[in-house]
């Protein structure tokens, strides 16, 4: 099994970062992990280029890589790991799937957010939830 995104874990080291699913960037909520690993790629890409521009490929220079990389996708596996656990509320998640059932608007927003076509952080807004369930 891979590790996902949920907990912040160290993925660089001296002389080394790690990118995608081994630095654990599985979306805790959707499991997709191919958007984080090719962020992780493009923020690597820039950090080494500037490690090779410094001559130091040290921890503390790396560390870079990892501030740059959770300030870009910190967020969004956060807002993730929010919509995991709502997801575990059995009683919560039947509420919101049968409202879906019956609300188009919402079942779109719904599959826009599960291929990333609208943000996560809608879903996982208090406000919107309380409009749902009340709906």
């Amino acid at each position: 099994t891979l590790p996902f995104g949920s907990k912040h874990r160290k993925c660089y080291g001296n002389g080394f970062v790690l990118l995608g699913d081994a630095a654990s960037l599985i979306d805790p909520f959707s499991g997709e992990g191919i958007g984080n690993a090719m962020t992780s790629g493009r923020t690597a890409a820039r950090i080494i280029k500037q490690a090779f521009e410094a001559g130091d490929f040290s921890e503390a220079f790396l560390k870079k890589y990892d501030a740059t990389l959770w300030q870009e996708i910190g967020p969004e596996l956060q807002t993730s790991l929010m919509l995991q656990k709502v997801g575990r509320n059995t009683m919560l998640l039947n509420m919101i799937i049968s409202k879906a059932a019956k609300n188009k608007h919402l079942r779109d927003l719904i599959s826009g957010m599960l291929v990333n076509e609208v943000p996560k952080k809608t879903l996982a807004d208090p406000l919107f939830l309380l409009k749902v369930l009340v709906s």
